[in-house]
């Protein structure tokens, strides 16, 4: 995202608090731009729009990342639809590991793995493989919400107000 749309952003939230309008907003700019610099520009307007509509306080930056990250995440496939695809992709490739876990999605991919090709085409108690399936996607997933969550970047603000980034926290 550009500078200049991050300028817009805070102009945006600033015309939703009058009292605030007179305010200096460069620092605030420069810090939103550190924090949503990765996030296209109009999903970071839509996401300040939903946060501003029940703000009561000057958004935060990351309140508005938290929204916008929101917005981009694709849908989570429940534990029966996760391994409905797996199903569908061993009969579509029942003899290619490779090209039945490309078929799939990133977490349902990473849960089939866990169980194995040999397992997942030759065992014969199924009731024990679906639970051991929706387990392992269920960890997967979890796995994968940390992950998200932990993966920011650190900012540092020097004494001048300019900010700079710290890499990866």
């Amino acid at each position: 995202m550009t500078k200049a749309e991050i300028k817009n952003l805070v102009a945006i939230a600033a015309a939703n608090y009058p009292m605030m309008q007179k305010n200096e907003f460069g620092p605030t700019a420069r810090l939103w731009h550190v924090g949503l610099k990765d996030i296209p520009y109009e999903v970071a307007e839509k996401a300040l729009i939903n946060v501003l509509m029940e703000a009561v306080y000057f958004p935060t930056v990351g309140e508005i990342r938290k929204e916008a990250l929101g917005m981009m995440r694709p849908r989570v496939l429940g534990e029966t639809e996760a391994w409905s695809m797996v199903v569908k992709a061993l009969s579509r490739h029942p003899f290619s590991s490779e090209k039945a876990f490309a078929s799939l999605s990133d977490p349902v991919e990473k849960a089939a793995r866990v169980i194995g090709w040999q397992r997942l085409c030759y065992d014969t108690d199924q009731a024990r493989l679906i639970r051991d399936f929706r387990s392992a996607y269920r960890e997967t997933l979890e796995y994968m919400r940390h992950e998200e969550a932990t993966s920011g970047e650190a900012v540092m603000i020097s004494g001048a107000g300019e900010i700079g980034e710290l890499g990866g926290a």
